[in-house]
């Protein structure tokens, strides 16, 4: 049947990389619009971006208009796609590429690292299931084998 041993050996590795690719999952970048204020300041709250892939537990990465100075107390407020209100100090800030891809009318030139500032084991809960919300619901695509299937109806 086969002309060659390599003409099945090549057969199977495609197949093997074809049943990969039908499970694998879409990722897509989304990006929201959020707020980042100095914690216990009067001052006005700073426009923020945020990639939801970047939320993790832990701590999340910005994108703000202005530096924050590491170890400085802030808040961040993320209202779409789930309003959460979330409270941190600053790990890192460094200065993004100002020569980018994203056009907008500010430019969003710093990028920080925030690190959540959880005071029981409750809101650790509440920003992890934050996180697994995202991840299911606005993240990923849904596999091919996770699909709804459509039943003809009976004739």
């Amino acid at each position: 049947m086969w002309q060659a041993p390599s003409h099945r050996i090549r057969a199977l590795a495609s197949a093997k990389r074809r049943q990969r690719e039908r499970q694998r999952l879409a990722i897509h970048i989304k990006q929201v619009e959020g707020e980042v204020t100095i914690a216990n300041a009067q001052g006005p709250a700073v426009p923020a971006r945020i990639v939801l892939n970047d939320i993790a537990p832990k701590g999340v990465g910005v994108f703000t208009p202005e530096p924050f100075g590491i170890g400085q107390e802030v808040e961040l407020k993320i209202s779409k796609p789930k309003e959460i209100n979330l409270r941190g100090r600053v790990a890192w800030c460094q200065e993004y590429d100002a020569n980018s891809h994203i056009l907008s009318q500010t430019p969003f030139s710093f990028r920080i690292g925030i690190v959540f500032s959880l005071d029981n084991s409750e809101d650790e809960q509440n920003v992890k299931s934050y996180c697994e919300e995202l991840a299911k619901g606005y993240l990923y695509g849904v596999p091919a084998y996770a699909a709804p299937t459509i039943l003809k109806k009976a004739a």
